[in-house]
């Protein structure tokens, strides 16, 4: 390629100074102008390029080419290149500018922890005996779904179970019952109120006898009603407090002692159990300090 461009120079040449000859002599260095004053004469015409050699024979190698031609092709050839460069480079530039169909990415997404689950509201089995006890559970543990067992037997079932999250028994669970299930947990007993009877000289009844003369109450019990002074009227007719047979045939007088410890059968007992799944909760733990504050509520009857 190199070559046959350098011949085509070479014949471009040659053709060019063929045509100046033919152009013949130049003209004379200064000519009249109209007015009859002698103009300026023309700039001397520039000499005519030396004669190139003529060009090769056939077969024989081509002469380099001459400096000047390679040194123009070179500059040629490095024109193209920065022309071209400078063209990728406007074309990288613009295409931000303009963008195109592809859409941008979503932003990533900061990923945040779920909030947690509110807790269920707390469920609890309130059987016979425990039901008037409901208004002290709602002011104590808030908002309560309250179940109305049957028995207190199948109270403690529905919280052993998990159907009821705690409940309320005038008994405390026996020894035998905690085991049978070690889902059960016993939070808080109190004394809510016992009923205590007075008689003279006072003695020791079963359970069963100890109501029959809560029955019989009549005229001495309102008459110790009506007295100003409740003492001195005991004080007068010997009336002293009747002890009751617990379960295993001791007895037990109504004093302070066996109240709280609930010894004493005619006590009113309330025992606050719960499943060991939510015998942590704030409602529950709250409940059981509820339970063993305030004075339990003393009921007496004299009987002859």
């Amino acid at each position: 390629v190199v070559a046959d461009h350098g011949r085509a120079l070479q014949r471009l040449e040659l053709a060019v100074a063929e045509a100046q000859r033919a152009a013949g002599p130049p003209g004379p260095a200064w000519a009249t102008v109209a007015g009859g004053e002698p103009a300026a004469a023309p700039p001397p015409p520039a000499p005519p390029p030396p004669p190139s050699p003529p060009p090769p024979a056939a077969g024989a190698p081509a002469p380099p080419p001459a400096e000047p031609a390679r040194r123009r092709r070179g500059l040629g050839w490095l024109a193209a290149v920065l022309i071209l460069g400078g063209l990728a480079a406007g074309a990288v530039a613009v295409l931000p500018l303009h963008g195109d169909d592809t859409p941008a990415p979503a932003p990533a997404r900061v990923p945040t922890a779920a909030p947690a689950p509110a807790p269920a509201k707390l469920s609890m089995s309130l059987p016979p005996g425990t039901r008037g006890e409901a208004k002290t559970v709602f002011d104590s543990a808030g908002d309560v779904d309250f179940s109305l067992s049957p028995s207190r037997l199948q109270a403690l079932a529905e919280v052993c179970g998990g159907r009821t999250d705690a409940a309320l028994v005038t008994q405390a669970p026996a020894a035998s019952e905690l085991q049978a299930c070690t889902r059960l947990r016993v939070i808080a007993t109190a004394v809510r109120g016992a009923t205590v009877i007075l008689r003279r000289g006072g003695g020791c009844v079963s359970v069963g006898g100890a109501w029959t003369l809560i029955h019989r109450a009549g005229a001495l019990d309102a008459a110790r009603s009506r007295a100003s002074s409740q003492a001195r009227f005991d004080r007068s007719h010997h009336l002293q407090p009747v002890a009751v047979r617990d379960g295993g045939g001791r007895c037990a007088d109504p004093s302070q002692a066996g109240l709280q410890g609930g010894s004493y059968p005619l006590a009113a007992r309330l025992t606050l159990v719960a499943n060991i799944a939510s015998d942590t909760r704030p409602e529950i733990v709250a409940l059981g300090k509820s339970l063993g504050t305030g004075q339990p509520q003393i009921r007496t009857v004299a009987t002859g």
